[in-house]
């Protein structure tokens, strides 16, 4: 069985939303990571990610977990599609937020105001994911390797 549009988006976030956790370090109170999205003419596309966590109040700025990170570009290009084809969205980047409390949030970014007014309103962007404190020997049980 098929998952519907939105579970399948919450799918990919919460793959990366792992991801993200997973690279910080146990201590971590926060952590937000902006993945750019860069789609060529010739159909080609890159993907970029800018990651920091605050540590002991003070923000530092990273590099995903290199045994955590391989999957990133093909779960950013398959978000992009399914966002596309669910709500005509074409985001250039976003960002992944962990907050203190251990909730995500997502805020895309949109290279026209107006349409991500519009998107906005047609698709909420916080996803409850389910939330993985930011213990190493938690993200071990979710099977992330």
């Amino acid at each position: 069985m098929s998952m519907n549009p939105v579970e399948e988006q919450r799918s990919i976030i919460d793959q990366l939303h792992r991801i993200v956790s997973g690279s910080c370090p146990a201590d971590a109170a926060s952590a937000s990571c902006r993945f750019e999205y860069l789609k060529c003419e010739d159909g080609s596309c890159s993907v970029t990610q800018v990651f920091e966590y605050v540590q002991h109040g003070k923000s530092v700025s990273a590099v995903l977990d290199r045994a955590l990170r391989a999957p990133v570009m093909t779960l950013v290009k398959d978000l992009h599609a399914a966002i596309e084809a669910h709500t005509g969205g074409d985001w250039q980047a976003f960002v992944l937020a962990v907050n203190q409390d251990h909730s995500v949030t997502v805020r895309f970014e949109y290279p026209n105001e107006g349409l991500r007014r519009h998107l906005a309103a047609r698709l909420q962007h916080h996803f409850p994911v389910m939330v993985y404190p930011l213990l190493p020997q938690a993200l071990a049980r979710t099977g992330v390797r």
